[in-house]
């Protein structure tokens, strides 16, 4: 099936010179028939001056650009004599041993513009006959090129990336691409297949991101070799080292899914590994393969990110929780503390996940319902989605000083996930490190809480602060402001008094 298409394709192209070859000579032999008797004598002179630059390229006294001027001349003034008389071809036969013997001391990476400099007099000529360039090309220069390029040090890209830009510039496009696939792109690939991503000095995309914007899509068959030896290396990576980032990030905006996201799930895998056995406890917390994981956050989407912790971080953040809470002793203020510690952690756009959420919230009602002498047998499991409720509010918007704290509960997210009263107090207690549990005390039927150092009663979506008149308590209806202000002037003045 194979040579058949091959067969086919070779005839096809036999077809197409036949047919390029035909229409020259018809253009030639159409040119001499309109010939005078002065275009006839222009045509001996024509002859006389090529049989004079033959007899200088014999001896070796005319060179490639001297050659190429004369020729572009010859045509441009006497263009159907020229055409007549196949001067083109003529041009092209004295050229190639001149070209040849200028270039037998050439460094193409020392001097890449040489490329530019010998062709550029030559193009009036090779623009008009792209096969016939084609063929010049690769007989004059291919060979000097190929050799340099196959003892060429991949890592050294610079001066071939001149060289490259260069012959772009000069050679017709099927030359260069036929250098590009047989000679350039073989050359990484043998490099990048003894490639060491953890031992290597030089970085792969060091020495091949320079060739994207020119090589583009003949670059990829570098992307499945490349993505084994990173893999390879994966296999034997500690979590902590972050060789693996630093090797993977410049990756992610050139490698297609196919070979990014293999790559990305090993990583969330032996990040999973080490979380889960990391133990969460109160005092003396080691957070690095937390904070290991967050890094990630570069090149790994944030969901992906969200979903290792809700695997393997929050089980164990929920029962080190609870185990806390259960302590007789337990202090509420230094509990506050360690969830907030834990939400100052995550990066603003991990909080910003319905999942990490709906973990926090849930601590917060597990706070709550121990506080208030509940149960230990509470469900561990993050709750449902929670309908979107309106947060409490007298003036139609939040203080300043409180729209911090319930940022990641009450702004509107895909999740739309959101607390009640109580859930939004524990939550701005928590951030202002404030103890918030209930008393017991009742008004009216109405659940008193400790706000700090303040009796508060919630009744729907208003707030209601103890004052003490005598030996009487009035209750009065307060602004979040106002309440978050009475709690931290008596936090102070308790600090002020122990001391």
């Amino acid at each position: 099936m194979r040579s058949t298409s091959g067969l086919w394709l070779k005839k096809k192209k036999h077809a197409e010179d036949t047919l390029l070859a035909v229409a020259r000579e018809r253009e030639r032999l159409e040119a001499a028939s309109a010939l005078g008797k002065q275009d006839l004598q222009c045509c001996r002179r024509l002859a006389n001056e090529v049989e004079v630059l033959r007899e200088r390229q014999d001896q070796g006294f005319v060179d490639f650009c001297e050659l190429g001027t004369s020729f572009v001349r010859m045509r441009s003034q006497h263009p159907c004599e020229f055409e007549a008389l196949n001067l083109l071809d003529v041009a092209f036969s004295l050229a190639v041993p001149v070209a040849k013997r200028e270039l037998a001391s050439w460094a193409p990476l020392q001097n890449p513009e040489r490329v530019v400099s010998m062709l550029v007099t030559w193009k009036p000529l090779t623009e008009t006959n792209l096969q016939r360039s084609q063929m010049f090309c690769e007989s004059v220069f291919l060979p000097s090129l190929r050799i340099t390029l196959c003892k060429w040090e991949v890592e050294d890209f610079e001066p071939c990336l001149k060289l490259f830009e260069n012959c772009v510039q000069a050679m017709p496009a099927s030359t260069v691409d036929a250098l590009a696939e047989h000679v350039l792109v073989p050359r990484l690939q043998t490099r990048l297949e003894l490639w060491d991503p953890r031992h290597d000095v030089v970085p792969a995309h060091i020495w091949i991101h320079p060739w994207l914007p020119i090589l583009k899509k003949r670059l990829d068959c570098l992307w499945a070799p490349l993505r084994f030896r990173l893999s390879k290396a994966l296999d034997r990576w500690d979590t902590r080292d972050r060789w693996a980032l630093d090797a993977l990030s410049p990756w992610h905006l050139v490698l297609d899914p196919t070979n990014w996201e293999p790559l990305v799930e090993k990583v969330l895998a032996r990040l999973e590994r080490r979380i889960s056995e990391m133990p969460v406890r109160p005092d003396g917390q080691d957070v690095a393969p937390v904070k290991d994981l967050i890094t990630w956050m570069v090149v790994v989407p944030t969901a992906s990110l969200a979903r290792v912790l809700h695997t393997v971080f929050f089980p164990h953040w929920h029962a080190a929780l609870r185990e806390w809470l259960r302590i007789p002793t337990c202090e509420y203020e230094e509990l506050l503390r360690w969830y907030q510690g834990w939400k100052q952690l995550f990066p603003e756009q991990l909080l910003g996940e319905g999942i990490i959420q709906r973990h926090f919230a849930h601590g917060l009602v597990t706070m709550r319902h121990f506080m208030a002498g509940g149960s230990p047998d509470i469900a561990v499991e993050p709750p449902p989605q929670i309908q979107k409720q309106p947060l409490p509010q007298h003036d139609g918007s939040l203080p300043a000083s409180m729209k911090s704290a319930p940022t990641a509960v009450a702004a509107n997210t895909t999740e739309n996930v959101t607390l009640s009263l109580s859930d939004y107090l524990a939550e701005v207690a928590a951030e202002h490190s404030l103890v918030f549990r209930p008393k017991k005390a009742l008004h009216l039927g109405k659940q008193v809480y400790q706000f700090g150092g303040v009796s508060i009663c919630l009744d729907r979506n208003a707030v209601y602060i103890a004052t003490n008149s005598g030996q009487d308590t009035d209750w009065q209806l307060a602004s979040p402001d106002h309440l978050l202000a009475l709690a931290k002037a008596s936090k102070s003045t308790e600090r002020k008094s122990s001391s």
